[in-house]
């Protein structure tokens, strides 16, 4: 599913392809190694903090989550910032 924009020139209105296929296609995989990376990075910090006791490991799990959030809500600002203009 390629998406479209709609572009006004005078009073007629003109659909064009936002992105092809292909260039979809190259974006999906750094997306999906900065997905992982982010959730790794998390799971390492947790590893690391286990053996201090169960407090510090709430405490770092807890932001971690708040953390992988704010990125998400940034993501999504930037992809709603790239579909409409």
């Amino acid at each position: 599913m390629m998406m479209q924009k709609e572009k006004t020139v005078g009073k007629a209105k003109t659909v064009g392809t936002l992105f092809s296929g292909n260039d979809l296609k190259k974006l999906i995989f750094p997306l999906i190694i900065e997905q992982i990376l982010a959730v790794s990075v998390g799971m390492v910090d947790t590893m690391m903090v286990s053996s201090a006791g169960e407090a510090a490991t709430s405490g770092v799990s807890l932001v971690d989550i708040i953390n992988v959030l704010i990125i998400n809500i940034f993501a999504f600002l930037f992809v709603i910032h790239i579909l409409l203009p």
